[in-house]
C-alpha cells in the first residue's frame, strides 16, 4: 500500500509540543492507526493496541505495570478499549514533565474524554482525522479553505485541471486511504466496509436485532444524502419507527458515517428553517450504498447535484479539521426552498457559497445571496463554486471559481 502524507501530520507534531498527550479520533478506515504508527516508528516510540486481549487485561489490571512494561515516548492505539488508563498515562507525563509524548487513537475521541476516571484539560487535545482530502491525494500543501476565495495567477498553476468527468471519478473512487494507496479493489473495500460498521461498529453500541435490516436502513438513508434531517420523512422510507430512525442516525454520526451540517441562525432571520442537513463522510460509500456502479452512474439523474454539493461541502470541512481547527460551516433555508448551501461567519461578516454543477456559471446563481441581507450584519457578495474551469468575474463583485481549487 502506498502511504500518502496526511495535512494532521504537522498539525500532530505542532501541538507536540505543547500538550502531554495528543489523542486522535476518526471514523472506520480514515487512516489514524496508519498516520500514527508511521510517524512514531519515524521518531522512535513504541507501540501498542488494545485491541490484543493480553495488553488489554494488563492496561486494565495493572496500568503501572503496563507503562513498565511499554514505557513511553508511546503510541497507544484503541484507547478507547481501557480509557480507564488514561489517569496512569497522565501521571507519567507529570512527572516526566514532557510534552508530546503520549499518542492516543480511538473512534469517538468524545466518548474516551467522557469515559477518563480524571480531567483531561490541559494535558491532552483531541484531534480529527478524516478519510483523505482531496489535496492530500494530490499531495498538495493547502491551508484551510476560506471566504471569499482569493487565488492568485501564480497560484493557480498548482492546481489541477480536471474535468466533470474526472470529478466524477474522484467522487465515485471515495477518498478512503485503503483504496487511493492501492491497497484493496473499490468495491471490494466498500463491501466489506459496510459489513464490518455494522457488525463490529453498530452492534457495539446498540442491540442490533437483525444486521440486514440496519443495512436495508443504511441503504435507503443514502437517498436522504444532502437533505435537511427530517426523522418523521426518514422513517416513513425505512420502514422504522421514527424513534429507531433517530437513534440510527445518531449511531451513524457517533461512528463519523454521517455528518450534520448545522442551519445559519440569526434573530433577524426569521423565516429560516432550524433542522441541520445530512451528508456521508464519503461520496464514495453513497454511490454503493445507491448502487452506482461507475462514475457515469454516478453523474446521472439528480444524484450528480447531491453528490457534487457532498463533495465539495465535505472537502471543505476537511481543509479545517486536518489543521486541528473547528469547522464553523452552516447552511441557509427558507421553506420557499431558496437556500445558499454553504455560508460561513468570520468577524460579524457573512460569507455565502453557491455549489452548483454547472460548467457556465451566471450571476443569477448567486441570486439567493440576498436572503442574507435581513441579518444587518456585512456579507460578502458571495462566490460560486462549480465544474468550470478557472476564475470568472459574474459582476457585482461575484466570483466563479472551478472546483479544481479544493485540491
Amino acid at each position: 500500500m502506498n502511504y500518502i502524507v496526511r495535512t494532521l501530520e504537522k498539525t500532530v507534531l505542532e501541538l507536540s509540543g505543547e500538550y502531554a498527550m495528543i489523542l486522535v479520533a476518526g471514523p472506520r478506515g480514515s487512516g489514524k492507526t496508519t498516520m500514527l504508527r508511521k510517524m512514531a516508528d519515524d521518531r522512535g516510540m513504541n507501540f501498542v493496541t488494545l485491541k490484543e486481549e493480553g495488553e488489554k487485561a494488563l492496561a486494565e489490571r495493572d496500568p503501572e505495570g503496563f507503562l513498565e512494561e511499554h514505557r513511553p515516548p508511546l503510541f497507544v492505539d484503541h484507547i478507547d478499549e481501557v480509557p480507564s488508563l488514561l489517569s496512569a498515562l497522565q501521571q507519567w507525563a507529570h512527572g516526566t514533565e514532557r510534552k508530546g509524548v503520549i499518542w492516543l487513537a480511538a473512534r469517538d475521541g468524545e466518548e474516551v474524554i467522557r469515559n477518563s476516571p480524571v480531567t483531561l484539560a490541559g494535558d491532552l487535545i483531541l484531534l480529527h482525522l478524516l478519510p483523505l482530502s482531496q489535496a492530500e491525494i494530490d499531495g498538495l500543501d493547502l491551508p484551510p479553505f476560506r471566504l471569499p476565495l482569493s487565488i492568485s495567477k501564480e497560484d493557480r498553476k498548482k492546481y489541477p485541471s480536471r474535468s466533470g468527468t474526472e470529478i466524477y471519478k474522484e467522487i465515485w473512487t471515495g477518498s478512503f486511504p485503503a483504496i487511493r494507496g492501492g491497497a484493496v479493489e473499490r468495491n471490494v473495500y466498500y463491501a466489506g466496509y459496510v459489513t464490518n460498521l455494522i457488525e463490529e461498529d453498530v452492534k457495539g453500541l446498540t442491540r442490533l436485532r437483525s444486521s440486514r435490516r440496519f443495512l436495508d436502513f443504511l441503504m435507503d438513508l443514502a437517498a436522504w444524502d444532502g437533505q435537511s434531517l427530517n426523522y418523521d420523512g426518514i422513517a416513513r422510507e425505512t420502514g422504522v419507527t421514527a424513534i429507531t430512525a433517530r437513534k440510527w442516525v445518531r449511531i451513524l454520526e457517533e461512528l463519523g458515517i454521517l455528518f450534520l451540517l448545522p442551519a445559519y441562525r440569526h434573530a433577524a432571520l426569521k423565516r429560516g428553517v432550524r433542522t441541520p442537513k445530512l451528508y456521508f463522510i464519503d461520496t464514495g460509500l453513497v454511490c454503493y450504498l445507491r448502487s452506482r456502479k461507475s462514475p457515469a452512474a454516478a453523474m446521472a439523474g439528480a444524484l450528480k447535484e447531491v453528490l457534487f454539493e457532498n463533495y465539495v461541502v465535505s472537502e471543505i470541512r476537511k481543509s479545517y479539521i486536518h489543521r486541528g481547527k473547528k469547522a464553523d460551516l452552516y447552511y441557509y433555508r427558507e421553506p420557499n426552498r431558496w437556500e445558499i448551501q454553504l455560508l460561513a461567519e468570520h468577524e460579524e461578516t457573512i460569507f455565502p457559497l453557491e455549489i452548483d454543477t454547472t460548467t457556465h456559471p451566471a450571476l443569477s446563481r448567486a441570486e439567493d445571496f440576498t436572503l442574507l441581507d435581513g441579518a444587518g450584519l456585512p456579507r460578502s457578495p458571495g462566490s460560486v463554486l462549480c465544474l468550470m474551469q478557472g476564475v470568472r468575474d459574474l459582476g457585482r463583485g461575484i466570483m466563479a471559481f472551478s472546483v479544481n481549487f479544493l485540491g
